[in-house]
């Protein structure tokens, strides 16, 4: 993205004045989130529940064996899956 790049939702990225924090789940490969954490321009920092000393090693367990694997990968790794993951369904 180029400097006061604007996108759809009206966020913009502009290096000489501010910046933006997004915290989000990714779902799926498109959209502003996405697109800002490919992007080298933006910061990334990214911590999965596995890394949070906060989340429960046994709740992590049980919710790995409930879920698909891309379901657990999107939701508790924070991965970028194919395509966005509904989860609710499943709870």
């Amino acid at each position: 993205m180029e400097s006061g790049h604007s996108d759809d939702c009206g966020l913009k990225k502009n290096e000489e004045h501010g910046f933006i924090i997004l915290l989000s789940t990714p779902f799926g490969k498109g959209g502003y989130f996405y697109d800002a954490f490919s992007d080298p321009d933006f910061k990334h920092i990214h911590i999965s529940s596995e890394d949070c000393k906060r989340i429960p090693k046994d709740f992590l367990a049980k919710e790995k064996q409930r879920l698909t694997k891309a379901e657990y990968m999107q939701e508790y790794l924070g991965e970028f899956t194919t395509s966005g993951i509904n989860s609710s369904r499943r709870h």
